[in-house]
């Protein structure tokens, strides 16, 4: 708090002696107090340097210098492994399921160009509508040694109860191995995930399931196909897998008006999801 200066008091002050009428001048001993005065102050401005001494002003504390935001840790697939309680290695999974591929002609007609690619404009609405679909689920420290086979049939199983309906051809199928007639495949991305002047949005294709043994440990640690850490780690440190139905001929029980798809405001098998779906999201792809 700054206080106020006072005032000098006037008492005590003498008064200044009188002095004696000159004949030369009435103002002599006003202009010899003057000169006094001048000498007197020309000294004072002048000591400083006659003593060698150079006054200068106190500097404060310097302002601090900016400082730099830490950097942003580069993703890694190792963010979304931990160990548990009884030391099995497990990840924290989130799993996309797309609906069926379009035809080419399909495609055409909606003007998408790129068929299946990883959506990022619009990922965030992308996944909700997936959600609402029965198409998007979430798997906590889940094993990272089960089996891809074990996986998919799971999903498949989770979409039956959803309401997907799904044709019957495991009759025609029955000289494939269980890891070739799932009904859920893999989607891995292509040319490691790296984009170019034709292709904005990295792109993904059916991967295969090489054999019934295969775990998802392979799945993950695959940093050309499928664990590209800068689309598969996600913000909250889940590693990210696309998926996809194998059969263009399945159907959904569904009211799309009540999934923001349609105006169909009753429950009925429909056979156009990836139409609708797609056909939303076009925006997000290089059309």
């Amino acid at each position: 708090m700054i206080s106020a200066v006072s005032s000098r008091s006037l008492g005590g002050v003498q008064p200044a002696p009188s002095f004696a009428s000159s004949s030369s001048s009435p103002f002599q001993s006003l202009t010899s107090i003057e000169r006094a005065n001048n000498t007197r102050l020309e000294h004072a401005a002048g000591g400083n340097s006659g003593n060698g001494i150079t006054r200068r002003r106190k500097r404060g504390p310097g302002r601090k210098a900016p400082r730099l935001q830490p950097a942003v840790p580069e993703p890694k697939v190792e963010d979304a492994i931990a160990i548990a309680d009884d030391g099995t290695e497990v990840v924290s999974l989130v799993v996309l399921v797309y609906p069926p591929r379009l035809s080419p002609e399909e495609c055409n007609t909606l003007g998408i160009q790129i068929p299946l690619h990883h959506y990022t404009q619009h990922a965030e609405a992308y996944e909700h509508a997936l959600d609402n679909l029965g198409l998007f689920y979430r798997f906590d420290n889940l094993p990272i040694d089960t089996r891809i086979v074990v996986l998919l049939e799971t999903l498949h199983s989770f979409l039956v109860q959803r309401g997907w309906i799904f044709p019957n051809d495991n009759q025609e199928q029955s000289l494939f191995g269980p890891h070739e007639r799932l009904a859920i495949q893999l989607l891995r991305f292509t040319g490691k995930g790296n984009i170019n002047n034709n292709a904005k949005t990295p792109r993904l294709i059916p991967g295969k399931v090489e054999s019934e043994d295969m775990t998802l440990r392979q799945v993950i640690h695959n940093s050309r196909d499928y664990g590209i850490a800068k689309y598969a780690i996600t913000n909250s440190k889940k590693f990210l897998l696309h998926t996809i139905i194998r059969s263009p001929n399945v159907a959904l029980d569904v009211n799309l008006h009540e999934k923001h798809l349609g105006s169909d405001n009753t429950t009925r098998q429909h056979f156009c999801i990836s139409k609708r779906i797609y056909g939303i999201f076009r925006s997000d792809s290089d059309a």
